[in-house]
């Protein structure tokens, strides 16, 4: 399916706004993305927004993190103003890459190559990865736009390994505290401790899905603390006589946003046999409930 097409599917743009704008561009010679804002038919951010739910690529918020030097100082200025990038972390082999077009295979492999690192695409609108090289190099009168992101350079080939989530999974809606353990990863944020909240859990009781308001990449090693609410009793045999249930594990798949909120899955790690037990038991009664 054509991201065209997808768009007006998805009730973002009409068809007849879609055609206008098509007709835009090809007297700007621009993409039809860059008419359909200029002609006020969507903004950067519901683009992005799109963009992001659609190809399963994380939609980056590059305010939210402290880069490092060292993570800085892995690609040229000159690099990252020519494809208009701007690397956000690295962790276990992996370069997280800030991307105006996360499908630009060309930049992907040129900044592999120069930094010997696996790229993983987040999507950032091109106005914050602006702002973000203004900000670490100084302004630079720099002409870059939505223009280059059509689907003739558009390559799947450049997205990472996607989560299909065959596993069987029930509904669980809990507060979750989150404490990020991989430290090149802590680093990028101010809070020790994130607020988020859990969405589903898989019938092994081994992957948790949760969402909050920033992106975590894979192989981030977390402490998971889910919290007992005291309002919710269906929830009591998961605690026991605990008021939380604490467990070490690791971001395994972005699963797209919901709002201004990432959902994303966690994969538990050395899990105490007593406690997955009780997990299973927990999703085995939901599901049996579900089907009753």
């Amino acid at each position: 399916m054509s991201l065209a097409y997808k768009i007006v599917q998805d009730g973002l743009v009409d068809k007849q706004a879609l055609e206008e704008a098509k007709r835009e561009s090809l007297k700007s010679g621009k993409s039809y993305w860059v008419e359909l804002i200029k002609l006020g038919h969507t903004t950067e951010r519901q683009l992005a927004i799109f963009f992001s739910n659609t190809l399963k690529i994380p939609l980056v918020d590059l305010d939210q993190y402290i880069v490092h030097k060292d993570v800085l100082g892995l690609v040229s200025e000159e690099t990252l103003r020519k494809y208009m990038v701007m690397p956000v972390f690295r962790i276990e082999g992996l370069l997280g890459l800030g991307m105006a077009n996360p499908g630009d295979v060309i930049a992907i492999d040129e900044i592999s190559r120069m930094t010997s690192l696996a790229v993983e695409p987040l999507l950032c609108t091109l106005s914050d990865i602006r702002k973000q090289l203004d900000k670490y190099y100084g302004s630079e009168d720099f002409i870059a736009h939505l223009a280059e992101f059509t689907e003739a350079n558009f390559s799947t080939r450049a997205l990472p390994p996607q989560d299909t989530r065959v596993d069987r999974r029930v509904r669980m809606v809990l507060p979750v505290e989150i404490a990020i353990t991989s430290p090149e990863i802590s680093a990028l944020f101010e809070t020790e401790t994130i607020e988020a909240q859990s969405v589903d859990i898989s019938a092994g009781g081994m992957q948790l899905l949760f969402k909050w308001n920033s992106f975590l990449p894979r192989e981030t090693h977390i402490r998971l603390s889910i919290i007992r609410d005291g309002a919710r009793r269906d929830y009591d045999e998961l605690f026991q006589q605990e008021t939380s249930l604490a467990l070490s594990a690791k971001i395994v798949s972005f699963q797209g946003m919901e709002g201004p909120l990432y959902k994303l899955g966690a994969s538990f790690v050395d899990i105490p046999g007593q406690v997955q037990h009780r997990i299973r038991e927990f999703v085995e009664r939901k599901f049996k409930e579900s089907e009753g």
